[in-house]
């Protein structure tokens, strides 16, 4: 079957793939067509990923730091919010650079043809080692997706040892930001031209449209019939379980509600940007208006209203109205520490706060979907 893929390529390339968009094209075919409809996402999950990426970016490349503010300011999102990512990305990367030598290379853009398909991605950092023959790439995740990210990891692997042919073996490390937690796995030259043909077989002869819940990481679904009636279908199985049908098919249900979720958020921002489009007010025909106003939200700086707020409510109760948030103390605390002891100073502090009775825990419930025990033991 890798007779399919080879570095000389025989038949002309008709359709490509981006390494990032494998996961969504191997479960549906037809979501790689070029049909004009821009492929990037303008959501602040995204925003969030893109800003990390070139913060990341540049301190690995140059090993200073981009300003966060100026950063966050350019993506439209939090700088707070992007400080405490960033700095998750980089604690990551500190533990994993070894791999990647003195000089690593920073946003690789590679491509590979083969079979009439055209690879292409390009690879956060990627490092050769001579004497392991192995390619070694770094990819920063910084959703909470819960996709399996197995062939995008084959697919930057494929470019790289096209770029190196002399390399024996490929080796994946996704940083997951959020988990704060590397996945590791290599793949032998044969490995990947197997998976290629693969892929070629599923991409450009097989094709075709395939709804699902990866519809949600898809720009063509406004134009997708069968996303159409997979909306219709989630719907369906919606009103079923008001019937109290909850425990037919939790599965299809909790599927069905992360469509519906997604479908009415798309839904109300592009009601939003229809208002906005026509000046903030429109006519609903029925005696109301839809419209957009401005409101007015305060927000008081600890920093320079200490004194004042210590001065008119006191200690006691300024200390009930004072929340502070952890996630946010470790960055600032990692920032300051040394290399190699970002971990350990905060340990130390958090040692100390319980000490203290500074402390508070309590446990959340939140609901999502993982991997069952069976699943991982296959």
């Amino acid at each position: 079957m890798s007779a399919i893929i080879n570095n000389r390529p025989t038949i002309p390339a008709t359709k490509s793939v981006r390494a990032s968009r494998m996961p969504l094209a191997m479960l549906c075919p037809a979501s790689i067509e070029d049909d004009g409809i821009p492929r990037t996402s303008d959501s602040p999950e995204a925003r969030m990923g893109s800003a990390v990426h070139e913060v990341m970016a540049q301190t690995i490349k140059e090993n200073w730091r981009l300003d966060d503010t100026e950063m966050a300011n350019k993506w439209t999102i939090e700088a707070y919010e992007l400080q405490k990512q960033s700095h998750r990305a980089l604690a990551l990367w500190d533990r994993e650079s070894e791999w990647f030598g003195d000089n690593p290379e920073v946003e690789v853009k590679m491509s590979r043809e083969g079979g009439g398909l055209m690879f292409t991605g390009t690879a956060d950092v990627m490092y050769y080692d001579e004497a392991r023959k192995t390619v070694f790439v770094y990819d920063h995740k910084t959703g909470w997706d819960d996709a399996d990210f197995a062939d995008q990891g084959k697919a930057y692997c494929f470019l790289a040892l096209g770029l190196y042919p002399e390399a024996e073996f490929a080796h994946m490390i996704f940083g997951r930001v959020r988990e704060f937690a590397t996945d590791h796995v290599t793949y032998t030259n044969a490995e990947l031209l197997e998976w290629a043909a693969r892929v070629v077989i599923r991409l450009v002869h097989e094709g075709g449209f395939n709804a699902g819940p990866h519809c949600s990481n898809c720009n063509r679904k406004w134009n997708c019939p069968e996303y159409r009636s997979y909306v219709g279908s989630s719907m369906a199985i919606l009103a079923h379980a008001m019937n109290d049908s909850i425990t037919d098919k939790p599965a299809d249900l909790y599927d069905a509600v992360k469509v519906i979720e997604r479908f009415t958020e798309h839904a109300r921002s592009a009601l939003r940007l229809y208002v906005e489009d026509r000046g903030g007010r429109l006519s609903l025909g029925n005696g109301f208006d839809l419209v957009l106003k401005e409101q007015e939200r305060s927000e008081i700086l600890f920093g320079p209203g200490r004194d004042v707020l210590l001065a008119k409510i006191g200690p006691v109760a300024l200390a009930q109205c004072v929340k502070v948030k952890k996630t946010e103390l470790e960055s600032i605390v990692k920032e300051n520490a040394p290399r190699g002891a970002k971990g350990a100073a905060v340990i130390d502090l958090m040692r100390d706060l319980d000490a203290v009775g500074a402390v508070d825990t309590h446990r959340i419930k939140m609901m999502c979907k993982e991997r069952s025990a069976v699943a991982l033991e296959k």
